[in-house]
């Protein structure tokens, strides 16, 4: 019980304040944590606890994403995916192997990433409902996109699409690794997948498509999930300031900055210098010249 209560504070902490802040003491909870598993154990509870230490891992590797630290992610991920092999919690696997799949796609390696989400897909054999299987088709599309492959993403987002309209909200009573996989964040990740067609190929269509989910997105995020807020609006104002409007970028822009200060994740500071470098082509507008100017304060002071 107190390893699943370590798991949950870690995420609620991660998805409010980004991974910067909690790092390092979820770190040492998670090796406490791992500890245990050399411990004599009840036989009845052996699952329970593989299955709480394997989530506990999960979510202190992705703090470890969030702030850059992908080698100690990785070692974090493979701990909880010995723990969910074992505990045989494909459910559990899944949401490994989709964590690992979004680092591979935020690393520039799509292949690498399908083969991760194939893999969970592929291995579910009836065992995943439909919020897991939105979220990895979700991820899927993101991947294809990055791949370049415009087919296979339109085709990876409305299946996502399909399986999240199928979600019943009690379906995730006993597995709460998927539990904050709400409408925002399936907007989300959905519409960077149709962000990477718009920015690449100028689909009009894609350009909407893309918009529209970040918008939802930004919109339906709450203090609960700062972070994901922040990201979404910075896919927003990169969009608009790429190829949309660029007065709406630019506001999207300056409230992503306002959400930007809330957290501390080395994934916004990112979007923060790409949105940087995105703008100098529109430097010469003084709204344009003072967000960059505003941008620049913030990263010299994080």
């Amino acid at each position: 019980a107190q390893v699943r209560d370590s798991a949950m504070s870690v995420k609620r902490g991660d998805m409010r304040w980004g991974g910067g802040f909690g790092f390092d003491a979820a770190l040492v909870e998670t090796r406490r944590a791992r500890d245990l598993l050399e411990a004599r154990c009840p036989t009845k509870l052996r699952s329970e606890l593989l299955v709480a230490v394997g989530w506990l891992a999960c979510n202190a590797g992705f703090m470890a994403f969030d702030i850059d630290r992908h080698r100690d992610a990785a070692r974090l991920w493979n701990v909880a995916s010995h723990c969910a092999e074992e505990a045989d919690n494909w459910s559990l696997q899944a949401r490994v192997l989709g964590s690992m799949a979004r680092q591979s796609t935020w690393l520039g390696q799509p292949e690498d990433a399908l083969a991760l989400l194939d893999r969970a897909l592929e291995g579910s054999r009836g065992r995943l409902v439909p919020t897991e299987l939105a979220m990895l088709w979700a991820l899927k599309s993101r991947a294809h996109a990055q791949a370049g492959d415009v087919e296979a993403t339109e085709a990876a987002v409305g299946t996502a699409d399909q399986w999240f309209a199928a979600r019943d909200l009690d379906e995730c009573g006993d597995r709460p690794w998927v539990a904050h996989y709400s409408h925002a964040h399936h907007w989300g990740d959905t519409g960077l997948a149709w962000d990477r067609l718009a920015v690449t190929g100028h689909s009009p269509h894609a350009v909407v498509q893309a918009g529209g989910r970040h918008q939802a997105a930004a919109d339906g995020h709450g203090e609960d999930a700062a972070r994901s807020h922040a990201l979404a609006l910075l896919a927003l104002a990169q969009l608009d300031t790429t190829v949309g409007d660029l007065d709406r970028g630019v506001d999207a822009g300056h409230r992503a900055l306002a959400a930007s200060h809330k957290v501390s994740s080395g994934r916004v500071r990112e979007n923060l210098v790409a949105l940087h470098e995105t703008t100098a082509a529109h430097a010469a507008r003084n709204d344009v010249a003072q967000l960059r100017e505003q941008i620049a304060t913030f990263l010299l002071a994080a």
